[in-house]
């Protein structure tokens, strides 16, 4: 046992304890899970033409694509030309 010169009070042993830091780790593994932003994957990839203008479109557009063999795609959804009209 070793006795502090100061006081004759036994020393207390100073570890460094890894339970804490675990928890401060844990608790950002969380903190990011819960607040990153997750975004669903697009069905079909689309390279946009490059813009020269700075004006964003509205948020709340409809979206027509049309592939290079002629099929269409409307709202994520793929839809023959016929039925295109009352969608």
């Amino acid at each position: 046992m070793m006795v502090d010169a100061g006081g004759g009070r036994p020393a207390a042993r100073r570890e460094l304890g890894l339970t804490p830091l675990a928890d401060v780790v844990f608790l950002l593994l969380a903190f990011f899970m819960l607040a990153g932003e997750v975004q669903r994957a697009d069905r079909v990839r689309v390279s946009p033409p490059a813009s020269a203008s700075e004006a964003r479109p509205p948020r709340d557009r409809v979206e027509l694509l049309v592939e290079a063999d002629g099929s269409t795609w409307f709202q994520d959804q793929r839809i023959a030309l016929g039925a295109l009209a009352p969608a």
